[in-house]
């Protein structure tokens, strides 16, 4: 039997339980909280956390229950999160989303998800691939991807995908070199595919308001 998250906005999250290819059941089950959930991250019936678009992660415990994260760093109270992702093991959780002002939202939990450090980004290019006329703060973060314990990607706005060797303790700028040019030019595309080796990809969204051109591949 097999269990697969499906999808909600506030107040409960919905269970689908799939007993082979069959129908599914559906299960209301409460979130703990009025927020709307934007991203979740399910990895079993008793590991999985979402992040809504108010700044909050939840996870849930080992009652079936859920439990707000504590947010350090001055908290992300108002951050709109857009994405989470957890290592295999679900020890470290990585949840990105909106910009407050110059201040990026990259937050890393290495407690399964119970507590989370905002994480310091480098400085960026912010203008469109081949301009380097501008940097600064990295801004607005789409999607993040751990394409294994170590290795883990976060793209953003201005064509800025970020990788991490260290679990998402830091990152490096890996779409633009000096010159401001990009090894994928993101920025009429809806969705971004990132490869590591054979058979392995992960496609992100990017904003909701693109929906002109076709997905484009990055090897980084």
């Amino acid at each position: 039997m097999r269990s697969f998250i499906a999808g909600l906005t506030g107040i409960a999250i919905t269970l689908l339980v799939v007993p082979g290819a069959k129908a599914g059941i559906w299960t209301e089950v409460p979130s703990g909280t009025t927020e709307n959930i934007r991203a979740i991250e399910y990895q079993s019936e008793s590991r999985l956390w979402f992040a809504t678009d108010q700044g909050s992660v939840f996870y849930r415990q080992p009652d079936g229950s859920f439990a707000q994260a504590t947010m350090f760093s001055g908290g992300s109270t108002g951050a709109l999160f857009r994405d989470i992702a957890a290592t295999s093991d679900g020890s470290v959780v990585v949840a990105v989303g909106d910009a407050q002002g110059t201040t990026p939202n990259v937050w890393r939990a290495l407690d399964g998800g119970h507590t989370f450090a905002r994480v310091t980004l480098p400085t960026v290019i912010r203008r469109g691939c081949g301009d380097n006329s501008v940097t600064g703060n990295f801004g607005n973060a789409w999607s993040v991807f751990f394409a294994s314990n170590a290795v883990v990607y976060v793209t953003g706005q201005n064509a800025n995908i970020l990788k991490s060797t260290d679990g998402g303790g830091s990152f490096a700028e890996v779409n633009r070199d000096a010159a401001g040019n990009c090894k994928v030019d993101t920025s009429s595309a809806p969705t971004a595919t990132m490869r590591r080796g054979p058979g392995t990809r992960r496609t992100w969204p990017a904003p909701r308001t693109r929906r002109s051109a076709a997905p484009v591949a990055c090897w980084c």
